[in-house]
């Protein structure tokens, strides 16, 4: 190809991030603070960076990637970014490896896991949402598990409504926040982080 990105030397690194969208807006700031001589691209054809919304089929895009990277012998690296969700992150680390041992890639490989989710992260930010709630079900998750005291990584199931660490840190973060949409909430919650 004539794009200049292939000009030797360049480090190429695809990197796969797995679920939530705002990990789209997020990841790339951080990556810009950590690695500003990255460019971010959208295509193939630009080959650098590639994002990846779906989960749990997150199998098929891990191996979609490594055949890209296969195929291509364009990238130097791949970094998958996953959440633990419901199991510790050394269960993930060794679920993903070892998913990794039976789809060899050519380059080298970075697995990040995150515990648990990106919610719990934000509920970690203690200028979002009231102290003091004032809606029965915040006060409800606020005695269950109160996030201004413990740290959010801990959050646990919430078994009186059958929900998984995940969902109730997701819940509990649109509780503590429910006068803004989705998609203002995260923009507020990473202010800073993100351009």
């Amino acid at each position: 190809m004539n794009d200049p990105i292939y000009s030797e030397g360049i480090e190429l690194i695809y990197i796969l991030l797995l679920k939530v969208s705002p990990k789209k807006k997020i990841f790339p700031s951080w990556i810009k603070i950590l690695r500003p001589e990255l460019a971010q691209v959208f295509t193939l054809g630009q080959v650098l960076y590639n994002i990846s919304n779906v989960f749990p089929c997150y199998y098929d895009h891990i191996e979609s990637a490594i055949d890209t990277i296969n195929s291509t012998k364009k990238f130097d690296k791949l970094i998958i970014s996953i959440y633990s969700e419901e199991q510790t992150k050394k269960e993930k680390y060794l679920e993903v490896s070892n998913f990794l041992l039976k789809n060899p890639c050519i380059s080298e490989i970075k697995i990040i896991v995150q515990h648990f989710c990106l919610e719990t992260w934000l509920l970690g930010n203690k200028k979002v949402g009231p102290r003091n709630p004032k809606t029965q079900e915040l006060k409800i998750y606020k005695q269950y598990f109160d996030v201004f005291k413990e740290d959010p990584d801990l959050l646990p199931d919430f078994p009186n409504e059958n929900l998984n660490r995940a969902q109730f840190a997701f819940l509990y973060l649109f509780k503590k926040n429910a006068k803004r949409k989705k998609n203002e909430l995260y923009k507020s919650l990473t202010k800073g982080c993100l351009p």
